[in-house]
């Protein structure tokens, strides 16, 4: 039923069932693992089908590991701005997290890649604000220099990375799975098996899932 499956040549369906919420992370994260499925067709790697086959169970565990612990997010419930920042392919989690924060708490939040919020936008940082940091999966991320140069200028701090010098720096620590290749460090929002419309199984995303990012990574992709 999709106006825009009905113009193109090739569609390939996420296969999500309704939409439940209008917080729901599920498009975003259905196409993230469309895309890595389209990318082992093309270029067959047994290490990254063993990542597919493993992460959505990875996934599941680290959003029931942030719901039990939803509490520690509290810390962020008197910040009036927050920041989100990543890059690499962490940049598009930033925005779907900055997203996120602002339709569940009605926070004004925006993200930025380290670089253009160093150009000028780090000047509204300050007490009263609190700044999310997307880092995981190696590659170019926010280095721990530049993450304590900007944990000196907000409230509180949001961490969401498998480096555990960066989550010891920060208010609220979201531990993701150490090793994550670079491509899969973006998916880390709750997933599970579940049936492809053909009815075989495989794996993708909960049609009803929400992370802890409507929690955490929206809250990530912690959750929601």
């Amino acid at each position: 039923g999709s106006p825009l499956a009905a113009m193109a040549d090739v569609v390939v369906p996420l296969c999500m069932g309704p939409e439940r919420s209008v917080a729901a992370t599920k498009s975003y994260l259905a196409s993230l693992h469309a895309i890595a499925q389209l990318a082992v067709a093309l270029r067959p790697d047994p290490e990254m089908e063993d990542w597919l086959r493993w992460l959505p169970e990875r996934v599941a565990l680290i959003v029931e590991e942030q719901l039990d612990s939803r509490a520690q997010f509290d810390a962020l419930a008197g910040s009036a701005w927050l920041t989100v920042v990543g890059r690499g392919l962490n940049y598009a989690t930033a925005h779907e997290t900055a997203l996120k924060l602002r339709e569940l708490s009605g926070t004004p939040t925006e993200a930025f890649s380290p670089p253009d919020l160093l150009h000028g936008p780090v000047a509204a940082l300050g007490p009263s604000t609190g700044l999310w940091i997307v880092s995981a999966g190696g590659g170019r991320q926010p280095d721990r220099e530049l993450t304590g140069a900007l944990r000196g200028r907000a409230g509180v701090v949001v961490a969401v990375s498998d480096d555990e010098e960066l989550l010891a720096t920060a208010d609220v620590a979201v531990r993701l799975p150490s090793g994550l290749p670079a491509w899969a460090a973006p998916s880390s929002s709750r997933a599970r098996k579940s049936e492809t419309c053909s009815g075989e199984k495989k794996v993708g995303i909960q049609p009803s899932a929400i992370s802890p990012a409507s929690a955490v990574f929206f809250g990530p992709m912690a959750a929601r």
